[in-house]
C-alpha cells in the first residue's frame, strides 16, 4: 500500500513550548499526477517493468530526481519512478541555510514575525509569493524569504494563495489509526466537545492539515481529530464498511494492503498476491480458513443475494459474461469491494459492482462469517 503515516503532514511541529520556538525538520515532497494512466516504473527508463497505472489527481512522496523520472515512495516497502513531466510539485521540504530566521505572518518583510527557524530546520513549501515561500505553521499559512532556504523541488511550486492547503488536502484521505477509536471534536483541543468517536480503521475526507490536528468531514459532519492517531493516504477515500463488527473488522484490514502488488499465485499481503490469494490471506489473518481458488471459495459460505451484501461478503465474478468464477473480492458496502485486480492498476484495489465489467460478469456472493 502507498502507506505513509506522515503524507502531506505540512511541517509537523512538535514541542513548540513559546511563540519563538523553532521549526523542527519534519517534511516531504508532494506531487500529484496530472495525466491519465501514468506508468510506475520499477526502474527510471521506458523500458523499466511497470508497477501500475496511476490517474489524474493521485498524490505521490517524492524522495529525489533521477535525470527525466523521479524516485516516490511506492509502497511502505518499496520505492518506484515516474516521469517527472507528469507530475505537479505541490509541495517541496525546503532547509534553512542560516540561523535566527524569521517565520513572517505576511510574505513581506514588515510581516509580523511568529516564530524563528534554525540552520538545519526544514519547512514544507506549498507555494510562493513575491521573495517568500509560504508554508503550513500550525494551521495557518506563513512565509519565510525564500533567499534562506534551499531544496531541490522548491522551484517547481505554484503561486500560493489562501485555498492551496485545501486544494492539497483533497487529494489525500485520513484512517483512523487506534484500536480504541479516536475522538472527532468540534475545536483543535482534548477540551473541546465530542461530536462523535470514529472507529478504528474508519477512513474520512481531509478538508484541512495542521500540525497538532487535522479538520476532516466524517459522513458529512465536519470537526477535527488528533493527528497523532491517523494514517494519511493518497488517492480517494474508501467506502467505510458497513455490517457486521467482524465483517468490518475484516474490510478495515483488507483495506490496509491496498496498491499491494497483484502476482499470479501470490498470497504475500505486503509484497503480491492474486485475487483468491488476497481473500484467502485476509481472512486467514482471523482464524479462518478458505479454499485457494476463486471458484472453489464460494463453496466455504452460505449463499447471499446482492440485495443482502454486508462488510466480510465474498463476492464473484466470471471473466466473459458466463458462470465460471475466474474472480473474486470482499464486499464493503455502497456497492464497492476491494480485490487484487489483474486489470489496468494490476493491484489491490476498490471497484464498484456497477462499473459495467463487474455488473456484466457478476457470478454471486456468499457469506463465510457466522
Amino acid at each position: 500500500m502507498r502507506l505513509y503515516k506522515n503524507l502531506l503532514l505540512i511541517a509537523l511541529i512538535a514541542g513548540l513550548a513559546a511563540l519563538f520556538a523553532a521549526v523542527p525538520a519534519f517534511a516531504e515532497t508532494v506531487g500529484v499526477v496530472t495525466a491519465p494512466e501514468v506508468s510506475v516504473r520499477e526502474k527510471p527508463h521506458p523500458s523499466g517493468g511497470v508497477l501500475a497505472q496511476y490517474n489524474a489527481g493521485e498524490a505521490v512522496t517524492v524522495i529525489e530526481r533521477v535525470n527525466e523520472y523521479v524516485k516516490i515512495q511506492y509502497n511502505e516497502y518499496r520505492v518506484a519512478y515516474i516521469n517527472f513531466d507528469k507530475i505537479q510539485i505541490l509541495e517541496a521540504d525546503a532547509t534553512v541555510i542560516t540561523d535566527d530566521v524569521n517565520i513572517r505572518k505576511g510574505p513581506s518583510k514588515d510581516g509580523e514575525i511568529i516564530a524563528k527557524a534554525a540552520k538545519g530546520d526544514v519547512v514544507s513549501v506549498i507555494g510562493i509569493t513575491g521573495g517568500f515561500y509560504a508554508f503550513d505553521y500550525k494551521g495557518e499559512t506563513a512565509y519565510i524569504n525564500k533567499d534562506l532556504v534551499t531544496g531541490e523541488f522548491i522551484g517547481y511550486v505554484t503561486e500560493a494563495s489562501e485555498s492551496l492547503s485545501m486544494s492539497i488536502a483533497t487529494s489525500i484521505y485520513a484512517v483512523v489509526n487506534s484500536p480504541d477509536g479516536l475522538n472527532l471534536r468540534k475545536g483543535a483541543s482534548q477540551d473541546a466537545e465530542v461530536i462523535k468517536k470514529l472507529p478504528d480503521g474508519y477512513a474520512m475526507g481531509v478538508i484541512k492539515l495542521g500540525d497538532e490536528w487535522h479538520y476532516v468531514s466524517a459522513d458529512g459532519i465536519e470537526g477535527y481529530v488528533s493527528a497523532e492517531y491517523i494514517f494519511l493516504y493518497p488517492g480517494e477515500k474508501p467506502v467505510n464498511a458497513q455490517g457486521s463488527a467482524k465483517g468490518i473488522e475484516i474490510v478495515n484490514y483488507g483495506q490496509q494492503f491496498l496498491g499491494t502488488k497483484y502476482v499470479w499465485g501470490g498470497t504475500d499481503l505486503r509484497k503480491g498476491v492474486d485475487c483468491s490469494g488476497f481473500t484467502y490471506s485476509v481472512y486467514k489473518h482471523f482464524g479462518i480458513t478458505l479454499n485457494r481458488t476463486s471458484r472453489d471459495q464460494i463453496k466455504n459460505g452460505a449463499p447471499v443475494s446482492k440485495e443482502s451484501l454486508a462488510a466480510g461478503d465474498l463476492v464473484f465474478f466470471s471473466n466473459s459474461g458466463n458462470k465460471n468464477i475466474q474472480h473474486v473480492g470482499i464486499y464493503i458496502g455502497d456497492s464497492k469491494f476491494i480485490h487484487a485486480s489483474s486489470g489496468k492498476k494490476y493491484q489491490v484495489t476498490i471497484s464498484s459492482l456497477n462499473e459495467n465489467y463487474y455488473l456484466k460478469n457478476y457470478v454471486g456472493a456468499c457469506r463465510v462469517i457466522k
